[in-house]
């Protein structure tokens, strides 16, 4: 749509032959089009590269654009639109020499917007991988529930030099919980075939054999579990069943006892 197949400009032709062209080659009739400048809708089409309030470069930008208001309804570009023989053809005057500086200056103020976001970017990447990691190799993360790692993670970084924002310190706390919960899924899965010889190890601890009620067992089971895998919380679902595993142990100890 309005995209001429054949275009002529002022620079070689004229607008009265531009008119004679239209009627040689047979146009029913011919739009005419001013295009005026309105500055409110450049900064529509640059809203997008970045918040003025955030950015240096923005703001340069969108002074730019506010001085350029001085322009507005100034006309920017005649066109004279036409369509014959299966073809369309346009006719348009140069842009402005204000026009054409106008946009260079933009051009240049939106590539260093681009360029500062992505250093931003850059930067806040590499002070998230900082928070992750210091998250992910604190003992107390790793060997804390799931359900609260969060409040944990929160407090921690409240306590570090790491200065971040709400969303920053969420989006990271997650990715450490991830990457905590992926290595403890690998001592999981290297210490499931060994499940008799950690519960005979769990079986001998003095604080097992004094546990007396299945919640004690059971936390004597995490803390044993903690220490074992290097300070990761295991799965509840491993916990139980190395309990379950120590347990029979105590059963058939009292057997041998008995006999």
């Amino acid at each position: 749509m309005n995209v001429a197949e054949v275009i002529i400009d002022d620079d070689s032709v004229g607008i009265e032959e531009a008119i004679d062209i239209a009627v040689i080659t047979g146009a029913p009739f011919i739009s005419l089009d001013l295009e005026v400048f309105d500055s409110a809708e450049l900064l529509d089409e640059d809203a997008p590269y970045g918040d003025p309030n955030d950015s240096a470069a923005a703001r340069k930008r969108d002074r730019l654009i506010k001085s350029a208001g001085k322009h507005n309804g100034e006309p920017e570009r005649l066109w004279l639109r036409w369509a014959a023989n299966g073809l369309t053809y346009g006719w348009t005057t140069d842009t402005p020499d204000w026009r054409q500086k106008l946009t260079a200056e933009i051009d240049k103020a939106n590539l260093e917007v681009q360029l500062e976001s992505s250093a931003q970017s850059k930067a806040q990447e590499v002070a998230s991988e900082a928070l992750i990691n210091f998250l992910a190799e604190s003992p107390e993360f790793r060997a804390a529930p799931v359900r609260k790692r969060k409040s944990l993670g929160l407090a921690l970084i409240a306590g570090s030099e790491h200065e971040t924002d709400d969303w920053t310190a969420e989006r990271a706390i997650a990715r450490a919980a991830l990457q905590v919960e992926r290595v403890a899924l690998q001592v999981e899965r290297s210490l499931a075939p060994e499940l008799d010889e950690v519960a005979a190890e769990l079986w001998q601890k003095h604080a097992w054999q004094m546990a007396t009620t299945n919640t004690k067992r059971q936390e004597v089971a995490n803390d044993f579990l903690i220490k074992r895998s290097g300070g990761y919380m295991l799965s509840a679902t491993f916990s139980k069943a190395l309990v379950d595993t120590t347990k029979k142990l105590d059963e058939t100890n009292i057997e041998i006892i008995r006999r």
